[in-house]
């Protein structure tokens, strides 16, 4: 009976391991080191820092000149080391990286004796895979309606709305730091995540507004047909987003949108008396980030709040309405 415990409890923790690892949520650098001449250079120190917060990262390449640096956060700036006897160093600036994989970065290293006059780096071609990376940087530059990824995902070739490649909305798989974040139960929006429609297909959607704010997302990924055994539970696309950390620097944001029936023009005659009645729609919120530790303990925290009233329509008696104040009353009486 021991015995039984012990392999079932084993069991549970293999399958929460592999729930873990299902998603991305952070970018992996790799590339080769070579001499002037081609040949791969074994044991070079590559060392990478991760500039807003101090974190760095090392490895050294193995006998073929390839190096590997997994589990690094999204974005950047970073500043790459590359060293080795006999050999100048190497240091290259404002390098930033997306989830996943990254292109290989080739680095060729000139020896001491010689007169370095340009480093070449190339980067090798990759497997292109349908889908886009939007970064932090696309996000603030970017027009957003709703204030919701759907203003963002919609980016890729292969998208109507929240819809990929023709699939409905509710096939896709979202993920928020690697955790699901789908609505499990159906209550989304049916019209697929219509720009201020909220983030349809996420849990919390039939509130018509994102159950995360736009204001702590650092980045968001849509893949559609990855070759990636870490990828999968959709058919439609998936949609893989990270939130923000703090950095050594204290950053912080107040913000507010809204609109009112003062900013809409005037509706058809059969519509005025619901379309003129008073609506709104105000969001304001606030978010905040810095260091806990400096390089080594950080902190983020955002809050938002948004409120809504709108009006109805085909109400009973409204012009165009199936039945009257009556008909209705006595439909609630009996």
């Amino acid at each position: 009976m021991k015995r039984q415990i012990t392999l079932l409890l084993a069991s549970i923790l293999l399958l929460s391991v592999n729930i873990l690892k299902a998603q991305e949520t952070s970018a992996t650098l790799s590339g080769n080191i070579t001499d002037n001449k081609g040949a791969p250079i074994s044991g070079a120190s590559i060392v990478v820092k991760h500039e807003p917060t101090g974190a760095t990262a090392s490895t050294q390449s193995n006998n073929k000149g390839i190096y590997v640096i997994p589990n690094l956060k999204t974005g950047g700036p970073y500043t790459i080391k590359i060293t080795f006897v006999g050999f100048k160093e190497e240091v290259l600036n404002d390098i930033q990286l997306n989830l996943g994989n990254n292109a290989d970065l080739n680095v060729t290293l000139a020896p001491k004796s010689t007169e370095l006059k340009e480093v070449l780096i190339t980067s090798s071609a990759r497997k292109q895979e349908a889908g886009v990376t939007v970064g932090l940087k696309q996000m603030k530059e970017l027009p957003t309606i709703g204030r919701s990824l759907s203003d963002f995902t919609r980016l890729t070739p292969q998208s109507n709305n929240n819809s990929f490649a023709g699939s409905n909305f509710r096939y896709n798989n979202f993920t928020l730091d690697g955790a699901i974040n789908n609505d499990a139960i159906g209550f989304s929006n049916s019209f697929g995540g219509v720009s201020g429609g909220g983030q349809s297909g996420t849990a919390g959607a039939g509130t018509r507004t994102s159950p995360y704010s736009i204001e702590s997302v650092q980045e968001v990924q849509v893949q559609l047909a990855p070759y990636d055994v870490k990828l999968g539970n959709f058919t439609g696309g998936s949609v893989n987003a990270v939130t923000k950390s703090g950095t050594n620097e204290i950053h912080g944001s107040v913000y507010g949108f809204g609109r009112t029936s003062w900013l809409m023009g005037k509706s058809p005659d059969s519509l005025k008396k619901a379309m003129d009645s008073k609506f709104y729609e105000n969001q304001v919120g606030f978010a905040i980030g810095g260091p806990i530790i400096k390089n080594k303990a950080f902190f983020f925290v955002n809050a938002e709040i948004t409120r809504r009233q709108e009006p109805t329509f085909y109400n009973a008696g409204d012009p165009g309405a199936a039945i009257t104040v009556a008909q209705a009353q006595a439909v609630v009486d009996t």
